[in-house]
């Protein structure tokens, strides 16, 4: 639960990193302990991650860095507050391969493949 000193806080990081929101939608799916919200503004949308375990946010940013690193697409991070667990990154949008499958389904079939494959090259660094 969020206490109102969390409210606040939230409320000015968010207009520090992203500005005066229009519109919140908090977003629906599976995403574990995590929560995601589609803030939007007069000219741009992001997408607020909160994770209330410190350790998953780490998980998360090194996963994030290691796939950036060797060439996977990830969305790009535009704010962090790790305290929080808050982040702030870039919105892809609502549409899934599924929206997109009718319509020439071969070329964004291969473009997934290709990220998969990328993904499994990926060396793993030893702890």
């Amino acid at each position: 639960m969020y206490t109102d000193k969390t409210c606040s806080l939230s409320n000015i990081w968010l207009n520090k990193n992203f500005g005066p929101i229009q519109h919140r939608e908090l977003l629906k799916g599976d995403a574990g302990h995590r929560r995601y919200t589609r803030l939007i503004s007069e000219d741009r949308q992001v997408i607020w991650a909160e994770d209330n375990q410190p350790k998953s946010l780490d998980q998360y940013l090194n996963i994030h860095t290691l796939l950036a690193h060797n060439g996977c697409n990830v969305p790009q991070i535009f704010a962090i507050e790790k305290t929080q667990g808050w982040l702030l990154v870039e919105d892809l949008g609502t549409q899934t391969l599924l929206d997109l499958w009718p319509l020439d389904h071969g070329h964004y079939l291969d473009r997934t493949l290709q990220q998969l494959v990328a993904m499994n090259q990926i060396i793993l660094p030893r702890s």
